[in-house]
């Protein structure tokens, strides 16, 4: 009967092990830095984000970012998303205001740019 219980109790403590590691395998891990394919959307600046206070966004948004603001990335509509944007300004400089592709690596809100382009 001990042999039994001892038995019994040892295959419970696996099935419990056994499903806390599939568990913890299943759930998302917290992650500061994320690797995406890409965003699209478009790029404004962090001080605007999806609605500019002129009529022209390319005019804005370089206004915005020679005044200090960084360049941002607008996706989804109608609850849009900000991301800011930590790349060269001179490949995004042309993109203000437009539709872009950007590729890059995500941590929080900010994206580390390695690529963007144009989308129509």
């Amino acid at each position: 009967m001990r042999l039994e219980k001892a038995y019994a109790i040892s295959v419970v403590s696996l099935l419990v092990i056994g499903l806390s590691l599939a568990i913890a395998r299943a759930e998302p891990q917290a992650s500061t830095s994320q690797v995406w394919s890409g965003w699209v959307g478009k790029i404004t600046d962090s001080a605007c984000g999806a609605t500019h206070k002129t009529a022209d966004a390319k005019e804005c948004t370089l206004m915005c970012v020679r005044n200090g603001s960084q360049y941002a990335l607008v996706v989804g509509e109608p609850a849009a998303k900000v991301y800011t944007l930590d790349g060269s300004a001179s490949a995004l400089e042309p993109l203000a205001g437009a539709m872009a592709k950007v590729q890059g690596d995500l941590n929080g809100t900010t994206i580390k740019v390695t690529s963007a382009e144009s989308h129509r």
